[in-house]
C-alpha cells in the first residue's frame, strides 16, 4: 500500500503491507515481501511497514505476546509463526502496541478516583453520551476531536470526513449507546470515550455462516451469542490538546468503570502504544492487566 497522506503527515517515504497470511515457509513468505517491495520501490518508496490493513485508523500489527485468548472486536490475530517468517524476511520491530485487560472485580483506584472527582466538580465540565438519533452531527464532532487528539501519535494520520464517516457507521452497527462517551468543556466537545461490544464473539458462534443447508442457523447461533456478550473494547480514549492536564482521561474512564461493574463486563483496552507511558500508567493505576502484544514491522527497501 502506498498512504501518500502518511508520508505528507509524518515527512517520510514510507510503503506499508497488510492483510498478511502465509503458510509456515519462509520462502513463501520471502517470495511475497519481495514482489510487495518491488511494487513499493517503483513509487519511490523507501521501507516497507506492516502489518497496517489499511492504516492505523483499522487492523494493524501482528500478535507476538498473548496467544492464549481471542482477539477483540477489530483486533487481529495470526499463529505464533508469524513472527519467525516476517523476521526471516528482514523485517525488525518498529513498534509495539500493547493490549490490557479490565474486569468488574477489578477495585477502583484512589488515585484515579481522586484526579476524576477534582474533574468533575468543574462547573464548566459535563459528560454525555452518544445520540445516535443525531448521527451526522455528532460524527462530525468527534471527527474534529479525534483528528485533533492523536495528531502527534507515532503512524497516526488525520482521517478524512469520509473516511471517518465510514468508520463511525461500521461502528454504529454494534454500539451501545451508554457506552459511547463524550466529555464537554462549556458545551464543546473536548475529549471521547468510544466502547463496542466485543462483536467477535458473535461473529464466532455464527461458525462463518449466516446460514446452512438453506436454513439460518448461523443466524440464530449469532443472535442468541449477542445475548451472552459480557465484553466490550475500549477503542479510542482521547483529548482535546488545549483541554490536557484537566483529568478528563481519568473522569471518562472512571464513568466507564461504573458502567462495567453495573453491567458486569470486563473490558479489553486497546490499543496503545508501548512509549505511550501517560496513558499505560493511568490503564495501569486502574488495575487492568497487560495482556497482548502487536507489532508493527519495517523493512529498508
Amino acid at each position: 500500500m502506498h498512504n501518500p497522506r502518511h508520508n505528507e503527515h509524518h515527512g517520510g517515504s514510507d510503503g506499508f503491507f497488510g492483510l498478511f497470511e502465509c503458510a509456515d515457509d519462509p520462502a513463501a513468505a520471502q517470495a511475497l515481501f519481495s514482489a510487495a517491495g518491488d511494487w513499493l520501490r517503483e513509487r519511490g518508496l523507501t521501507s516497507m511497514l506492516g502489518p497496517v490493513s489499511f492504516s492505523t485508523n483499522g487492523e494493524c500489527g501482528s500478535l507476538v505476546e498473548g496467544f492464549s485468548s481471542p482477539p477483540a472486536v477489530l483486533m487481529p490475530y495470526n499463529p505464533p509463526y508469524h513472527q519467525n517468517l516476517l523476521e526471516s524476511c528482514g523485517f525488525t520491530k518498529a513498534k509495539d502496541l500493547w493490549a490490557w485487560e479490565w474486569t468488574p472485580d477489578t477495585p477502583e483506584s484512589p488515585v484515579v478516583n481522586r484526579i476524576a472527582n477534582r474533574a468533575a466538580n468543574r462547573g464548566d465540565l459535563s459528560i454525555r453520551q452518544l445520540d445516535l438519533n443525531a448521527f451526522e452531527a455528532e460524527t462530525e464532532r468527534l471527527w474534529d476531536v479525534y483528528s485533533e487528539a492523536w495528531e502527534q501519535n507515532w503512524g497516526f494520520v488525520p482521517p478524512t470526513r469520509r473516511e471517518f464517516r465510514h468508520l463511525a457507521k461500521e461502528l454504529a452497527r454494534i454500539a451501545r449507546p451508554d457506552l459511547l462517551l463524550v466529555a464537554e468543556v462549556d458545551g464543546a466537545p473536548a475529549a471521547l470515550c468510544l466502547t463496542v461490544p466485543d462483536a467477535n464473539r458473535i461473529l464466532k458462534a455464527a461458525g462463518g455462516r449466516l446460514t446452512r443447508f438453506g436454513f439460518p442457523i448461523g443466524l440464530l447461533r449469532a443472535a442468541l451469542a449477542a445475548r451472552k456478550i459480557n465484553r466490550c473494547r475500549l477503542i479510542a480514549l482521547g483529548v482535546k490538546a488545549q483541554y490536557r492536564g484537566r483529568g478528563l482521561d481519568a473522569l471518562l474512564v472512571t464513568h466507564l468503570a461504573r458502567i462495567g461493574r453495573r453491567i458486569g463486563w470486563s473490558c479489553e483496552l486497546s490499543w496503545v502504544l508501548e512509549d505511550n507511558r501517560a496513558m499505560n500508567s493511568a490503564i495501569a493505576k486502574m488495575g487492568a492487566q497487560r495482556t497482548k502484544t502487536y507489532r508493527i514491522y519495517q523493512r529498508a527497501l
